[in-house]
């Protein structure tokens, strides 16, 4: 009896996927105050598994009356950019800025806007999702909460003699809401930037066949994450880690791949090899 194993043939298939970019803020409004300029920071976040060109454009009305430190740039697959802008407040001014298919509307007032108060403080001025934010206000209790609209979530906040912390989830980024109740109202609105990853490292066999669980496992900054795996190559899937950091997959076909991870603001890519596993017939001695 003879055995003879017999290789499948390989077939590559590349799927190109559609892009999305948030900025936050989504809007920008001052008032005139001759000879001075406003800085602002924009966080343009692209959640897509492969890069984007960005290309930023303003209405005729604001040229020359603001500026920006790069208006042609490449992000990088799950990431964020930040992007600084002058606006000039020496006369009215009103348009919008396009950031690719995303338009932000700058206005420059001639009288000032009445808004609600907003002389409380946040520390960091800048936050960040999965810390803290500390919530100063006038020595006074107060009672109070942050909506974040990216996540849906809603935390209160209890304000004891001028002071209230407040803890963020990882998911918890973008824009937010601040209303704090006390002897006056103060509502305040932030930009939350996404939590940042030092270091992310992914786990498998360096030996995988055809058929067989193959077992990915994620680390972010020494930590199992919950992150989203996007395999390329002789098949395309997307699959996510569960609590533990771990993803279970079975490949169909063999051949050449890549695996994306992602998680927050950081991306890896890692090449591997899946083998056929061997059909074997048996042949009449």
């Amino acid at each position: 009896m003879r055995i003879v194993y017999i290789l499948p043939i390989l077939l590559v298939v590349a799927i190109q996927s559609a892009y999305a970019l948030t900025v936050t803020p989504d809007s920008y409004y001052t008032t005139v105050e001759p000879g001075t300029y406003d800085t602002v920071n924009f966080h343009i976040t692209n959640d897509a598994n492969h890069s984007v060109n960005v290309t930023i454009t303003v209405d005729p009305q604001l040229q020359g009356k603001i500026s920006f430190s790069s208006t042609s740039f490449t992000i990088p697959e799950n990431s964020t950019k930040t992007i600084t802008a002058v606006i000039s407040r020496n006369q009215p001014i009103d348009g919008y800025i396009h950031i690719n298919n995303i338009s932000v509307r700058i206005k420059v007032n001639q009288t000032q806007i009445q808004q609600p108060q907003s002389n409380f403080t946040i520390i960091p001025p800048q936050p960040v999702a999965g810390k803290n934010i500390i919530v100063l206000t006038p020595r006074e209790n107060a009672t109070g909460y942050i909506y974040i609209t990216n996540s849906n979530n809603a935390y209160l906040i209890t304000i004891s003699n001028g002071v209230g912390v407040v803890h963020l989830e990882k998911e918890d980024y973008g824009n937010a809401v601040i209303n704090i109740f006390g002897k006056n109202t103060y509502t305040k609105t932030i930009s939350i930037l996404p939590p940042h990853v030092e270091n992310l490292y992914i786990d498998f066999p360096s030996s995988i066949k055809t058929g067989d669980n193959v077992t990915f496992t994620v680390y972010a900054d020494g930590d199992p994450a919950v992150a989203k795996l996007k395999f390329d190559g002789a098949d395309t899937f997307i699959v996510k880690t569960n609590s533990f950091g771990k993803a279970t997959v079975k490949f169909r076909k063999a051949g050449n791949y890549t695996v994306t991870v992602s998680y927050f603001d950081k991306a890896i890519i890692k090449s591997f090899t899946v083998s056929p596993k061997p059909l074997k017939i048996q042949l009449p001695s």
